[in-house]
């Protein structure tokens, strides 16, 4: 898990600020670029935080079970295989995370990612936030959802869906993993072509990540069958007669799920900062304060990326012209997720 460019925190910050004459001058009046972030990203915790407290306060915080018979053994067996790789995957990052932060006593750039990735698992299935079009398998370890206390929710039922535990919010906690992929192969093409421009590099970065989330869940969903489409745009559809059929869509949309990390990753300055936390060393206070804001600024920029996967698969979801049956453990009696249970705003 190591990177080429040194991680930072807040603790090593302060020395820093104490030999820079620029900064003791105090000529600079206007709001660290820091600040607005984290403006932004009391938005988005402010609506994660709403949310939760309705899912738990309204009772919609109870599991979603399957009927185990309907469950095929393959996905049965797969489920738990993958559901065991997945936290262990995740222990591994937390520990190495952990270990990293005591090493420098510090809040460094992975405990932040790691941190804020977790939080990002409020907007995981707000594909279906104005009409059903995907359902997650109910054997998996869950409890509901929070789709239905997200404000301006529209689906109906949206809090049965049932979000895996030990398979989505793991993956975000692991974001760590995703961010270094990223940034990995953005060196790489940087040593290939020591010329290449930056918005090259972010290319680089969103296709690799694009390509290893189609990849990674059609090896998760084909065997495990963790979750399904219910309606899509037919010709952008893989293995459109299958449980595990996949829009292509998807995948690359994804791509501002998970890259928008190992973009700030890659370009972290010689402190270990990231781009949208320059200027935390202008902010009066201790280290808790600033590491606050630090956090809330990366969520504002990543929650707000993340809607660049949500606000288009959205409005597909009113323009797809192939509907499919699910399985009664994908489906789980919501309507809109089987061709004759048509919700009541669907034409």
């Amino acid at each position: 898990m190591g990177s080429s460019r040194r991680y930072g925190g807040v603790g090593s910050l302060t020395e820093d600020v104490k030999i820079r004459p620029a900064d003791a001058v105090g000529t600079i009046h206007s709001r660290p670029r820091v600040v607005w972030w984290a403006w932004l990203g009391v938005v988005f915790v402010a609506t994660e935080t709403v949310a939760i407290i309705g899912w738990v306060a309204n009772g919609h915080a109870t599991p979603t079970h399957a009927i185990a018979a309907d469950v095929p053994s393959y996905a049965k067996i797969s489920a738990v295989i993958i559901q065991t790789i997945c936290v262990l995957t995740c222990i591994g990052v937390v520990t190495y995370v952990v270990r990293q932060c005591w090493r420098q006593r510090s809040l460094t750039f992975a405990g932040v990612i790691t941190i804020v990735g977790t939080s990002l698992w409020w907007q995981d299935s707000l594909m279906n936030y104005i009409r059903p079009q995907a359902g997650y398998n109910s054997y998996y370890v869950n409890l509901g959802s929070l789709n239905s206390d997200v404000p301006g929710w529209l689906s109906p039922n949206g809090h049965v869906l049932p979000e895996g535990l030990l398979l989505e919010l793991t993956i975000y906690i692991s974001m760590l993993l995703y961010a270094q992929l990223g940034a990995a192969a953005m060196r790489k093409a940087r040593s290939r072509w020591p010329t290449i421009s930056v918005a090259a590099l972010i290319a680089v970065g969103f296709g690799t990540l694009a390509l290893f989330n189609v990849v990674s869940e059609l090896a998760i969903n084909i065997p495990s069958r963790s979750y399904g489409w219910s309606s899509t745009i037919g010709w952008l559809t893989l293995f459109g007669d299958e449980t595990y059929r996949y829009p292509v869509y998807e995948g690359i949309l994804s791509a501002f799920v998970f890259a928008p990390s190992a973009m700030l990753l890659f370009f972290l300055d010689d402190r270990g900062l990231s781009v949208v936390e320059q200027g935390i060393e202008r902010i009066r206070g201790g280290p808790a304060k600033r590491n606050a804001i630090r956090l809330l600024a990366v969520a504002g920029f990543l929650n707000l990326c993340f809607l660049g996967y949500n606000i288009p698969i959205n409005w597909i979801a009113l323009h797809t012209d192939h509907h499919y049956t699910l399985p009664s453990y994908i489906s789980n009696d919501t309507c809109g997720l089987t061709v004759a249970n048509k919700c009541p705003e669907a034409p």
